[in-house]
């Protein structure tokens, strides 16, 4: 080929037109998010409402303004949540079937309506994101949603594949915009400062991470949402994508995988199972492995050959960590009954032998299937009389009245004091029980099975109060009986005045801490020392004062509202004490008693000290 002209490219392209073709092909690209991005409102606008209303009142708490303290708050931001890709399944739902508005619009509408059900009538827990309504029902919709457009027969896996690739990278660009605008807007409240004095509220700085990660992500994700699910494409797998599977994602999990069955060998050879690690490590496998298999599906013929090896013989290599799994969940529940945590293990043992169990039948599995199955039986566990929250508290209840009568404690239905004296490890796990049934959603169940036999409970009833209501001694799982905690959360406001230091300090069993501190215009160091069951405070040729945390604990242990476990009123975390010059109060945020039975170790304390000299002594 002959050298092109001066100026000239190898097409024959002048430099000028190079540049003038690149910057057309820049401006379509942004004409093209632009339009994306004004269309997506319109196409999903049900999905951001909730988004926009999601901010709007969380904003509105973290300012403080009145109208929040109607809102049933936490609540209230679940049911956005979980309404936001309830309401984005309805909609893909409804598109891949040409629906209007007239049908997709009363889906949503009715969809919504059961989510507001379950989650503002159903019982409720003390907080409802720890609540199986938000844990199982999250990502229950999340697998909903992303099959959502192909919950029909003979869905083409191409199709799947290509909508998931398509949209889950548009998630991830999304994140990517948010991240980059919240950069930038903190470096330009950042500037206005510096350069011109302004001081910025530091509350501003936290709308803007709430706004650009709770509205432009989901609208930048959405913009990105792919439509025509029923057209015909050809299999095409990005060679970023190709790379990255077949040499960092598919060799991971077959190490883990390896793993796994080294695992299950060392049990087999040593017949002991670990304490709570089987669910965690096979439930990981579960999660990742599939994932790996979904994204490898273009490459199931065309790839390299360890990866067509993983997507060829992956669901015949899940029955070992499977046996693993429900041998391990089996003994777990026949000892200590069924729990919320112990329910998603049973429910994730059945899904994964009914995907091996498919994945070996079928000779080419429907992508579709593993999430549409999963998705439903979250969905169901999170709710009803079947559900993890109700089955979980029948199972403790029953184990309660087995163990109680194990005690000696329950007979013919009714409660007694045990005759004998009852074991610690009996009394430990009766204890254990007790503390899971403690809990805001179980109080009432405990008191009114407590309250058949003959036991009325206080409202603010301890575990400690109860179990010992039952003739027994409380031992928390740890296996010591001394062992309380009380705890508050750091005040959010102090008055300082007639002080001269606001320390924050953490100690140990045996600890102590030093600090510095202005006092009278001279940096002077500040000690604190336990000793013992005594807190020593000395600013070094200032003074010293000593605080009895003996006595402070007994106040704690006889007060009615200083609890285990829980938050107690600030005035009795409160501790002002004087001598030898100098002054201090105690703002205590957590502190643990410890110890055999009978004794009193006083281990952790954390607290904010306020330190003075006192002019009157």
């Amino acid at each position: 080929m002959p050298d092109p002209l001066p100026g000239q490219g190898r097409t024959g392209t002048t430099k000028d037109e190079g540049k003038i073709m690149a910057a057309h092909g820049i401006s379509a690209m942004l004409t093209q998010k632009l339009a994306a991005l004004t269309a997506a409102p319109l196409r999903f606008p049900v999905p951001l409402a909730c988004a926009v209303l999601w901010t709007g009142i969380t904003v509105a708490q973290e300012h403080d303004l009145s109208f929040t303290d109607k809102l049933p708050f936490e609540h209230t931001q679940v049911f956005l949540i979980l309404g936001l890709f309830l309401s984005l399944s309805a909609k893909l739902f409804a598109e891949s079937r040409n629906w209007t508005i007239m049908r997709w619009l009363p889906l949503t509408a009715g969809t919504l309506g059961l989510l507001a059900l379950i989650l503002f009538l159903g019982p409720q827990a003390g907080s409802v994101y720890a609540s199986p309504a938000f844990l199982f029902m999250g990502p229950g919709l999340i697998l909903l949603m992303i099959v959502a457009p192909f919950l029909r027969r003979g869905a083409e896996n191409h199709l799947i594949w290509n909508f998931n690739f398509k949209s889950w990278t548009s998630a991830a660009f999304g994140l990517l915009v948010a991240l980059v605008l919240a950069l930038g807007m903190m470096a330009v409240l950042g500037s206005l400062k510096a350069l011109f004095g302004l001081n910025v509220p530091g509350r501003i700085y936290q709308d803007v991470w709430i706004v650009c990660l709770s509205v432009i992500w989901p609208w930048q994700t959405l913009a990105g949402v792919p439509g025509g699910f029923g057209e015909a494409r050809e299999e095409y797998c990005p060679r970023w994508i190709t790379y990255l599977i077949s040499w960092l994602l598919a060799p991971l999990a077959l190490i883990y995988l390896a793993l796994l069955y080294a695992f299950a060998a060392k049990i087999a050879i040593q017949w002991t199972l670990p304490e709570g690690q089987i669910g965690w490590l096979v439930g990981g496998f579960a999660g990742f492995g599939l994932a790996v298999w979904h994204a490898a599906h273009p490459l199931r013929e065309t790839g390299y050959r360890l990866v067509r090896l993983y997507v060829r013989f992956f669901h015949a290599a899940l029955f070992v960590p499977i046996a693993l799994l429900a041998v391990g969940i089996g003994t777990r529940v026949a000892e200590y009954g069924v729990t919320e945590n112990r329910y998603g293990l049973i429910v994730l043992t059945l899904w994964l032998a009914g995907i091996a169990v498919h994945g070996v039948i079928m000779r080419a599995p429907r992508l579709n299937v593993g999430p549409v199955s999963f998705a439903v039986l979250l969905i169901l566990a999170s709710f009803g009389p079947w559900g993890a929250a109700a089955v979980s508290l029948h199972s403790q209840l029953a184990r309660l009245d087995a163990l109680l009568v194990e005690a000696g404690v329950l007979r013919d239905g009714k409660l007694s004091k045990p005759a004998d004296s009852v074991g610690s490890e009996l009394a430990k796990r009766i204890s254990n029980v007790v503390d899971y049934l403690n809990r805001p959603g179980k109080q009432q169940a405990l008191s009114e099975r407590l309250g058949k036999g003959g036991i009325t409970l206080a409202a603010d009833s301890r575990p400690a109060d109860i179990v010992a209501a039952l003739g027994m001694e409380y031992v928390n799982r740890w296996g010591t009986a001394n062992y309380q905690s009380w705890s508050r959360p750091y005040p959010d406001v102090m008055a300082v005045r007639g002080f001269d230091a606001a320390l924050r300090i953490s100690l140990g069993s045996g600890g102590q801490q030093g600090r510095y501190a202005e006092f009278a215009g001279s940096r002077t160091p500040v000690n604190f020392a336990k000793r013992g069951d005594t807190l020593q405070i000395s600013v070094d040729g200032r003074g010293s004062v000593t605080i009895d945390l003996a006595q402070f604990v007994e106040t704690l242990k006889r007060d009615g509202s200083a609890t285990y476990n829980h938050a107690v009123n600030a005035p009795l975390m409160t501790v002002e004490a004087r001598g030898n010059g100098l002054k201090t109060r105690i703002y205590f945020t957590s502190i643990k008693v410890e110890g055999p039975a009978g004794t009193l170790e006083i281990g952790n304390l954390s607290f904010i000290a306020l330190v003075g000299l006192d002019e009157n002594p």
